[in-house]
């Protein structure tokens, strides 16, 4: 870059010479377009001269820059103090210093500092930290005397970074990143990309790939293996020696496209459906939507665990297992991860990485389904079946069982969330019903709190085929969020400490759509009583009818008069009115369920009685012929101001009604009124129906308090 940019500079001034010239000669005009300008042969031969002049420095580098630098100062912070090579004075460091061989770094308290190596690498130094370069031009060796660094392998082949730590030389792999920390007597490796290898002082080479975690000495100390790369119940030290080849297998087995890219290279290649390919760790992985991969030790690529996308992955090698086989575990670093795999009751499913957090699976039931979805700078991980174990590096561990899900974020796990019971709640065996305006809700199927584990089956198959939920869970009920419309077939059995299936309970479940509302109609029905019909009987559900009253004219009336009376109690009308037509219309209301009767009375103009009519019946009664429950109030989502709401309905003859769990008193006609109690927020009422032929059916409402 300087070599750049002071060619540029002399360029610049050889022209600007030129120009001056060629301006005090007055022979050129600026702009010129078109033909020559007549120039002196002066001003021709200063031009040329001063040209000349200023090309030499553009063919040379830059010569305050040695050929034989190691690395240049990229950026610091705080106090960083340097050596540029070996003898020379401790000076500040500055932005674009180069160093040389025996050139030393160091930084203060809360001071960091990033090199760039010639031959490619980095280094950054981390608070309190000294390093003192070894030399080499290909070879490069740096000797870490205090604090900690993160180191980047060089792309070039070739060209290896070392960092001594005592007697320990740690060599860097191409493209690879690791943490280095000497800590008094000792220290630690982290791999976090690639691969590096360290030589111990008795000739004993050891490789350490990404995502591994071993301890360093000044003295060849037996490794004690990585204390927190795992949970607990990880097995031996995965650690590698060299020679020992690690690869998996990986086949593709989805529709959407897979892509590898293997470590040191720079372009991801796409896998073919069904085609098996070698995977070594640090590979990165793309699964597109709906692919899918299996990864194994197996070379057809057969039972080993699934992954599905849409996801981006590193695959790393996990602990050795406790049957002493070789176990991958895959590290998000994107987007979503779906983790599938099928086997008996107890037995370990995949391993992988979250964010730092060690997650480790085990088949509750009869398989393994785990999904993390990547949310901004956090992840949610969902457990849809079995268990899964998360492991912080400090050691705090957390479990989640089916229906469980937690958040993780910069190495931690919070908010472990186990979805809320629903307002349905189903703890009985039989066939329920449940009548619902929604498309889909959630359903919370509870059993006996003294089983300490039980497997719970929900599917929309009687024989349970493609279960919606099947597996095995300590506590006492779960939830399942969204279920939508239509028959579920369940079952519960409680788990012995033996590991077997006892009795429990069972039944089905009819989410339909909810007939109640009929009741809510806006106009109340009209109904014509005509006096040439005879007795008339009116049924009504809803709400009472409007009544238009009609009758035959009489030859000389000028009015009629028209009285209606209760039918035990002929002595005094109920209601009178006088009209000089021959119909008359009552607004809703004001004949109420009962038996009536009642005549009309023709006048001549003097008043004088000239014919009555017969005297008729009418009836008017409500009709329970329902084949559901209707609720009449309140309404769905009704917001009150009260600390309570009335509740009214009608169910069919035969049945008994339950409101909250708590039995409602039906009148004759199977008619109820009660008042609920509501708390602030959020109030659901659930209405049960039973009946001998039909079973169980429910109906919800949500009432809002204010």
């Amino acid at each position: 870059m300087r070599f750049v940019e002071d060619c540029e500079k002399v360029a610049g001034r050889a022209f600007l010479e030129v120009t001056q010239v060629l301006l005090r000669e007055k022979q050129v005009r600026f702009p010129v377009l078109r033909g020559r300008s007549p120039l002196s042969k002066a001003a021709l031969l200063t031009a040329a001269l001063a040209l000349l002049a200023g090309l030499p420095a553009c063919g040379t580098k830059d010569k305050k820059t040695p050929q034989d630098w190691l690395a240049r100062v990229v950026q610091f912070s705080g106090e960083v103090t340097l050596s540029v090579k070996e003898g020379a004075p401790s000076q500040p460091a500055k932005a674009g210093v180069v160093l040389l061989a025996g050139a030393s770094i160091s930084t203060g308290p809360k001071s960091t500092a990033h090199l760039r190596f010639r031959k490619g690498g980095s280094l950054k130094l981390k608070p309190n930290s000294v390093v003192r370069f070894k030399g080499g031009a290909n070879s490069l060796s740096l000797g870490l005397e205090q604090g900690s660094v993160e180191g980047s392998g060089a792309e070039v082949s070739g060209a290896p970074i070392t960092i001594l730590v005592g007697e320990q030389r740690i060599t860097l792999g191409g493209n690879s990143q690791v943490l280095v920390m000497r800590e008094g007597d000792g220290g630690k490796l982290v791999v976090s990309l690639g691969a590096a290898t360290i030589l111990r002082p008795d000739g004993q080479e050891e490789k350490v790939i990404a995502g591994q975690e071993i301890s360093i000495g000044i003295k060849a100390e037996p490794d004690a293996g990585p204390p927190d790369s795992s949970p607990a119940d990880a097995g031996d030290d995965s650690r590698v020696v060299v020679g020992d080849e690690v690869v998996f297998y990986l086949r593709a087995a989805g529709r959407g496209r897979v892509f590898i890219r293997t470590p040191g290279s720079r372009r991801f290649l796409q896998v073919r459906r069904g085609k098996v390919v070698n995977v070594e760790p640090g590979t990165m992985l793309r699964l597109a939507r709906r692919a899918r991969v299996i990864i194994s030790t197996n070379k057809d690529g057969k039972g080993g665990a699934s992954y599905r996308g849409p996801a981006q992955l590193v695959v790393r090698e996990g602990p050795v297992g406790r049957d002493g086989k070789r176990t991958v575990r895959l590290e998000s670093v994107g987007k979503a991860l779906t983790i599938t795999a099928s086997g008996a009751r107890g037995k370990v499913g995949p391993k992988f990485t979250v964010e730092n957090v060690a997650v480790s699976t085990r088949v509750a039931y009869k398989r393994v389904d785990v999904r993390v979805q990547k949310e901004k700078n956090r992840s949610v991980l969902m457990v849809r079946h079995g268990v899964a174990t998360l492991k912080e590096k400090g050691g705090k561990i957390t479990k989640l069982e089916a229906g469980q899900s937690a958040v993780i974020s910069n190495g931690k796990v919070s908010n472990p969330r186990t979805p809320a019971k629903a307002g349905l709640q189903v703890k009985r065996s039989g066939s329920a019903r449940l009548f619902t305006p929604r498309r889909r809700m959630p359903i919370t199927f509870a059993w006996k709190s003294d089983w300490k584990e039980a497997v719970l089956e929900v599917s929309r198959n009687r024989k349970f085929r493609k279960p919606i939920f099947s597996d095995a869970v300590t506590r006492s009920w779960v939830t399942l969020p969204q279920v939508r419309r239509g028959t579920l077939y369940w079952r519960v059995r409680p788990i012995s400490p033996d590991g077997k299936l006892g009795a429990g309970i069972k039944g089905r479940l009819s989410l339909l759509v909810d007939t109640s509302y009929r009741v809510l109609k806006i106009r109340p029905p009209h109904n014509l009583i005509n006096q040439s019909y005879g007795n008339t009987t009116v049924y009504y559900q809803n709400a009472l009818p409007k009544f238009a009253f009609r009758w035959t004219a009489v030859e000389g009336a000028v009015r009629y008069d028209w009285k209606i009376f209760r039918e035990a109690n002929l002595a005094k009308p109920v209601l009178t009115n006088k009209t000089a037509k021959t119909d008359l219309e009552l607004r809703q209301g004001r004949l109420g369920e009962g038996r009536y009767s009642w005549y009309v009375v023709a006048r001549n103009s003097k008043g004088k009685l000239l014919k009555g009519t017969k005297e008729r019946k009418l009836i008017i009664r409500y009709d329970n012929a329902t084949p559901n429950l209707q609720i009449i109030a309140p309404r769905n989502m009704m917001r009150v101001s009260g600390n309570s709401v009335e509740v009214r309905g009608v169910t069919f003859k035969g049945s008994l009604v339950f409101i909250n769990g708590k039995a409602a008193e039906l009148d004759v006609t199977y008619r109820f009124r009660q008042t609920v109690a509501l708390k602030p927020g959020i109030n659901s009422i659930t209405f049960r129906v039973d009946d001998k032929r039909r079973g169980s059916s429910l109906y919800q409402r949500t009432v809002i308090r204010k």
